[in-house]
């Protein structure tokens, strides 16, 4: 089984009472190889104190490097 994920950490430590001061903006990107746009994806969001949470999607890419296309 490919992964298409490595762990990425990030350390949310705002504390502002203000919820827009506290909003991160993580970029992931996807390993190449090949994705079966049926498949059921999972992103795990988790934390040291909380249930971890989990956010299905689909990864349907509509282009690929044999196109001539600098993804």
């Amino acid at each position: 089984m490919m992964r298409a994920w490595s762990l990425v950490t990030v350390i949310a430590d705002r504390t502002s009472t203000n919820a827009s001061d506290r909003v991160f903006r993580v970029r992931l990107n996807l390993k190449a190889g090949a994705y079966d746009k049926n498949k059921i994806y999972r992103l795990v969001i988790a934390n040291d104190t909380d249930v971890p949470e989990e956010a299905e999607f689909h990864i349907d890419i509509a282009f690929a490097d044999d196109f001539g296309f600098d993804l």
